[in-house]
């Protein structure tokens, strides 16, 4: 077998085995040694690795590694094994720290050993190994889903792959989580791991099938389904309780069903999440800035397990508004200083609800209690401003806004999705959403957002069905006026322009605002 430092290994085509020092297994035979799980090793402080020479079997390597054969006649009377000791079946003859002795050696001798196994020292633990091969077998995950999958099989990849985290261990305790948050180390949130983007399906081109559209809007009942159980464990959970996992699989459930739907056709899971016909408006509300969290995520270009991670934040953002009165919520007037005062509320709230979830990754609580911080300080609940506000909580702040705003709410109807496009801008404009984010937004949902209803110059009426990511004002349209349900793309007919936005008809079921897409 041959020891081959890490650093040596960047840009070779080496294919597994790759072992720990401590003999785990980190790469199998059939496995390519990667860029990326060279980093891996790396950031897992990982000098060397080891191969095993031509020919030379799995076992042979493992053995070689974990123990050291020593003759019978070396070992003297009264000497102390520093290290456990074996016979060649690999049974236990001595535990660390025993004495040899004369009455040990003679047993040796009528049982015909002549060598013994003594366990190595080893300088790096199969724990160690252990964890690097579960970062490695999840990149490998990463990298299996393709958009040559269909949504069932991306969303059973999607489901088995851990949301990113820094691994830093999550206190219990609210006011030690606060704590912990004010001493941290804001830093620039880069892509990590294969990118998300790069699997999402160009659907741009042609009308999706009847379908697909049924498979998708069936897909996002089911998450509203699940969405209901989510919030129903949090309504019930207690302050006093210890944290559970309980209800980590169904928002891993949901999470990898957003993330599938996307993959299969990103612009109907988007108008399907944000405009659902469901009346369950807090639940709606969930799913849909989770699924707008996800879209523009992809659009900024993070991991797939960095998408995973910001879809569960904004999926869990306004878990804290179950503890909030319904006469406040659902007030059909302006609310006083004391009911905004309640509102505001949530985002703590929801921080020492979501501390009751164990092995939730670091990221999800803090993200969601800085959703409604602002980039110019005026937000809540500690008025953070610029850099210290999480990236992921700077996407779910738009992506609510933009939420709440197309939706109908007891003190107002609907914005048109234009209009609530226009407030973006505007408060953008202020300094209180990050411009980065707001652009990544127009890129996946355009100026003109998928689903609206627009006026042609020629008078003839049409509906936005995708976007064009290279220029947000020449979306896709799809004619309705003439009832050709003519598929134009703006981009390629600069001729075609839109004059105006107008309202979907009231009342108007999803179903027909998928027509054309």
């Amino acid at each position: 077998m041959k020891i081959v430092r890490v650093s040596e290994l960047r840009g070779e085509k080496l294919t597994g085995p790759v072992f720990h020092p401590s003999g785990v297994i980190l790469l199998k035979s059939h496995e390519l040694c990667t860029d990326q799980m060279v980093s891996i090793l790396e950031n897992g402080e990982l000098p060397h690795i080891i191969i095993p020479d031509e020919g030379e079997s799995i076992d042979t390597v493992i053995f070689k590694l974990q123990f050291e054969v020593l003759n019978l006649n070396l070992l003297e009377v009264g000497q102390v094994v520093e290290h456990a000791v074996f016979d060649d079946e690999n049974i236990l003859l001595l535990p660390a720290g025993s004495v040899i002795t004369e009455a040990f050696k003679q047993t040796l001798e009528q049982r015909n050993i002549e060598q013994i196994l003594v366990k190595k020292k080893q300088s790096y633990t199969s724990t160690h190994g252990l964890a690097l091969r579960k970062e490695i077998e999840d990149a490998l995950k990463e990298a299996s889903i393709s958009s040559d999958l269909d949504l069932e099989e991306a969303a059973d990849i999607l489901s088995s792959l851990e949301m990113h985290t820094d691994s830093k261990e999550v206190p219990t305790d609210a006011e030690e989580f606060k704590q912990a948050l004010e001493e941290e180390e804001i830093t620039e949130v880069k892509a990590e791991g294969a990118l998300f983007s790069e699997v999402v399906k160009d659907r741009r081109h042609s009308a999706a099938s009847e379908e697909l559209k049924e498979t998708i809007s069936d897909l996002t009942l089911d998450n509203l389904s699940i969405c209901r159980q989510i919030h129903n464990w949090f309504s019930k959970v207690t302050m006093l309780q210890q944290p559970s996992t309980e209800p980590l699989s169904l928002i891993n459930e949901v999470v990898s069903n957003i993330m599938a739907g996307v993959i299969e056709h990103k612009d109907i899971m988007g108008l399907s999440a944000v405009q659902s016909d469901s009346e369950d408006y807090l639940t709606a509300h969930s799913l849909a800035v989770g699924t707008v969290a996800c879209l523009i995520g992809t659009r900024m270009e993070l991991g797939v397990t960095q998408v995973k991670t910001l879809t569960c934040a904004g999926l869990l953002a306004d878990v804290g508004m179950l503890r909030i009165p319904k006469t406040i919520v659902s007030k059909p007037s302006p609310l006083d200083s004391y009911e905004r005062a309640r509102i505001m509320k949530h985002t703590e709230i929801g921080l020492e609800m979501l501390l009751k979830v164990k092995d939730l990754p670091y990221q999800v609580p803090w993200v969601v209690y800085q959703s409604h911080e602002r980039c110019d300080g005026s937000g809540y609940p500690k008025g953070k401003s610029g850099h210290i506000i999480h990236l992921y909580s700077k996407i779910i702040a738009v992506s609510d806004i933009f939420v709440a705003m197309c939706a109908v709410r007891p003190y107002r109807d609907a914005l048109l999705p234009y209009s609530a496009i226009e407030a973006l801008l505007n408060l953008t404009s202020q300094n209180k959403l990050d411009p980065q984010v707001v652009r990544a937004l127009l890129e996946v949902q355009s100026l003109f957002p998928i689903g609206s209803l627009v006026q042609l110059e020629d008078g003839r009426v049409a509906r936005v069905v995708a976007s064009n990511p290279e220029q947000y004002t020449r979306p896709v349209i799809v004619v309705l006026s003439d009832n050709s349900l003519e598929r134009i793309n703006l981009l390629d007919n600069p001729e075609i322009k839109v004059v105006k936005p107008l309202p979907n008809p009231k009342g108007m079921k999803l179903k027909t605002k998928l027509i054309g897409m």
